[in-house]
């Protein structure tokens, strides 16, 4: 696995060998209008633009628009790109889309982590790469935070799950569960469900929760999404003195509540750089033949008095 800091040395290589003006490469990304999906486009188009190579965006409409994304792959191998780099909805459709686009003789990758290498390789996919956040280790992060704000040993903790069957998000609250049996083994995880990452869903489910499950202290939500809409059934219950909130993501309207109090932290994943490394990976591996290769890019836990201080060199691909 790929160090982050390698980051530096990889750009003044690319910079010394720079890609051909004609060079396409096709990005298929997810949730068009989503602030997270946004700021990965962003990173593409910048970096892309940086290194003088043509870079495709499409985003579905919604994350589980499976079928549309399958039909969006089949377009992107039409236009004969040097590489499609997949943000799937789901693994099968990655299966599905590599398979033809590496039929095609196209370089394919995965961004968002949502495939692994292991995986593709046991489906005979050469990979060029996955980059992306470490679902697990978000859950984790979040956990230790969780610990570090508890000011007690049981704390009763409520789970927001993500869409039911998302990769992503069962990772999240499997490595959420984990930590926190291993450093709050008397916490109490009063319950866990799946809110489809929807903000009035979420709100709904923890306005009941609220009422059936007295003393609540922390709610985790795997993504911001979700914890907005938990804020929004704490304010109106009255509760937000007595309840912290921890989301996922650092979206721009997660830093602007966190700012006001209304979210306790966010477990960030840095689309942007996500997006910026997608880029730069992608020509690596295409001008020398590089497969096989997996990053992982860092998760800040973003708090009212980090953005503050405004010290930590990460908040630069906060977006």
């Amino acid at each position: 696995m790929r160090a982050f800091i390698a980051l530096g040395v990889l750009s003044l290589m690319l910079l010394a060998s720079p890609a051909k003006a004609e060079d396409t490469y096709v990005f298929l990304l997810k949730a068009r209008g989503n602030p997270y999906w946004t700021a990965m486009a962003q990173g593409i188009h910048d970096t892309a633009k940086a290194r003088g190579i043509k870079a495709i965006i499409y985003n579905t409409e919604t994350d589980r628009a499976a079928e549309e994304q399958l039909n969006t792959c089949q377009t992107a191998i039409q236009l004969k790109p040097k590489a499609i780099i997949l943000a799937a909805v789901t693994p099968n459709i990655a299966i599905q889309c590599f398979k033809k686009a590496t039929k095609a003789k196209i370089l394919v990758a995965d961004i968002d982590a949502n495939i692994s290498i292991a995986m593709a390789q046991k489906k005979a996919i050469p990979m060029a790469f996955t980059v992306g956040s470490n679902n697990f280790e978000i859950g984790q992060e979040a956990a230790k935070y969780v610990t570090s704000i508890a000011g007690k040993p049981d704390p009763k903790i409520f789970v927001l799950e993500g869409a039911v069957g998302n990769v992503p998000g069962q990772m999240r609250a499997e490595g959420f569960r984990s930590q926190l049996k291993e450093l709050l083994p008397k916490a109490t995880i009063a319950g866990s469900l799946s809110a489809e990452w929807d903000r009035l869903k979420a709100m709904n489910i923890v306005a009941d929760a609220l009422q059936r499950l007295p003393g609540i202290e922390i709610i985790y939500a795997a993504n911001d999404t979700m914890a907005l809409g938990a804020a929004e059934a704490v304010r109106y219950a009255n509760k937000s003195h007595l309840i912290k909130i921890i989301g996922v993501d650092g979206t721009v309207d997660a830093r602007k509540a966190i700012r006001d109090g209304r979210l306790t932290a966010s477990v960030a994943q840095l689309p942007y750089l996500m997006g910026k490394r997608s880029v730069e990976l992608a020509l690596e591996s295409y001008h020398k033949s590089q497969t096989g290769i997996t990053e992982t890019t860092p998760m800040p836990v973003l708090t009212k008095e980090k953005m503050e201080a405004n010290t930590d060199p990460l908040l630069q691909y906060v977006r």
